[in-house]
Parts: C-alpha cells; structure tokens; sequence
C-alpha cells in the first residue's frame, strides 16, 4: 500500500481508527484528513492504494496475514498447493506438512492459525472488503440473473477462473478466451463456448444493471435502478455531487456518500474504462 508508512500507521493505531487490517477498508477521507500532516490529496492517494490492494493475489494476502513462520517464499509455496483460503482453511496439519519445504513446525503454525475465532473473522471482514483473492462474490453478483445474467458462470466457474489467475477483475472475463476456459476442469468445448456466448450477451443488459453489478457499497438491485433513472450514464453519475445523489428520492446520506467515494477511487476508474472498452451499456 503505497504511502502507508510507519508514521501513518502509528497515528491510525494510537487514535484507534485502525485495530486490524480489515479496518483499513473501513476508513475514510474524513478520518485520513483528521490525521498530523494527511491533506485531502495524500488522504485521496492512501485511500487509492488501500482499493488497489483488494487486487493483490492470494500469495501476498496469505503472507500479509502474519502467520507464524510464513514468510513470503512459504506464503508462495502454500498458495500453489492451496489455491484459495477456504482450501487452506480445511488442510489437516498432515495435509500441510507435506508440501515440499514446509516442515511441521510451519504446519502447526498455519494449522493453529486458522483454529482461532478472531482470525475466521479477520477473514470474514477481508472477504466482506472485497479483497479478490478471497472474495468471489463480485464475480458471481455481475454473473447474476440480476446483474448481467451470464447463463452458466456459477461458483465453481468461478473460483478455478480466479484461483488459476485468469479473472481478477469482472472486466477480466471480457478477455477470456476459449483456450483459456477449456483449461478449466470440467469444461469441454462446447461449455467454453457456451459462456462466450454468454458473457458477449452480457453486453446488452441496461445500464442499471451493470451499476448493480458493481457492487457499490449500499447500492443493491432497487438502489441501483434509481439512480439510472435520474443518472442516465455512468459518466453522469460519476459527475455528480453528494447531494445530487442524495436528493434522489430513496437514496440517504450514507448510500451517496458510498457512490460518491467509490467513483473517486482510481481502480474504479480504470475498471469503468475497460468495461467501456470492452463494449457494456454504459
């Protein structure tokens, strides 16, 4: 997370803003201005940073979590082995253990880890943030009968697309190929090209339905279809003010607060961009 130092981290943990990692995805501008030395412009730039993070893979999660013993070359070994968090969460110490590289001491640590209340609810919270690696549910909201509806990409799809890399963001599954889905386990030819199909379809749901498919924090299916009401186009929406969002009938303080903060982070902004290159009504 670029510009997280020492000194910021510090002020964050002594004014108890921040008391876990998952915390960092709670904070706002507000709470990063009110801190020694943090203007509207770096607040902005951190806030960027701990977005962009969300992207990271599984690898860098693993080792960020601090597990005993598991250094970043351990976090890599384990990541191959064990290709999301839910698998490693399940591993016996015997299932660990035997990984090449990885001796019982290691196992028992990662082992213990995962036996502990407060660390399923760190994962709980990181999986609720929308860190990707860990998080499949903004894939399965976008390929939802209520979002874009992309016939045949269900949870397992899903999982071996962001387990094997190969979808880390929705505008991802605009790029995948056929060779790339016949990879998958399970999946022929003629599966493959089915969900081409499907994902190209996807292109021409309404606008209000690729909103809902963000997964803007508050926005859900209802919100959604009135904010396209008032805000045609997302360039629109992406202009307008606080209380511009806020004076739509149905929409509270906090939901246009959440639209607001979401279009100034610049991952978003990037993510806007490849939709738009990919084609979806926007």
């Amino acid at each position: 997370m670029n510009g997280l130092g020492e000194k910021i981290v510090e002020q964050l943990v002594d004014q108890g803003l921040v008391t876990s990692v998952a915390d960092l995805y709670d904070l706002t501008r507000k709470q990063l201005v009110s801190l020694k030395g943090i203007g509207h412009k770096l607040a902005q730039k951190l806030l960027n940073a701990i977005a962009k993070s969300k992207t990271q893979p599984w690898s860098r999660v693993l080792y960020g979590l601090g597990i005993g013993h598991v250094g970043s070359d351990k976090a890599k070994t384990l990541a191959q082995t064990f290709p999301n968090i839910e698998k490693l969460a399940q591993a016996t110490i015997s299932d660990i253990e035997g990984i090449y590289g990885i001796g019982p001491k290691i196992a028992q640590s990662v082992w213990d880890w995962f036996q502990i209340s407060s660390n399923q609810t760190l994962i709980d919270r990181l999986r609720d943030a929308g860190l990707q690696s860990i998080d499949k549910r903004p894939l399965t909201r976008w390929a939802s009968c209520d979002a874009l509806d992309i016939n045949g990409l269900g949870k397992k799809i899903v999982e071996q697309l962001v387990d094997q890399g190969l979808v880390t963001s929705v505008a991802d599954l605009y790029d995948l190929t056929l060779e790339q889905l016949v990879s998958l386990k399970g999946i022929g030819n003629k599966l493959a090209q089915k969900l081409l199909n499907a994902i190209a379809k996807s292109k021409t749901q309404p606008w209000s339905r690729v909103l809902y498919g963000l997964r803007i924090r508050h926005v859900g299916n209802d919100k959604a279809k009135n904010l396209a009401q008032t805000f045609p186009n997302i360039e629109q929406l992406a202009q307008a003010t606080i209380p511009d969002i806020e004076g739509i009938y149905g929409i509270g303080s906090e939901i246009a607060q959440s639209v607001w903060d979401w279009f100034q982070i610049s991952s978003n902004q990037t993510l806007i961009d490849r939709l738009r290159e990919a084609g979806l009504q926007l």
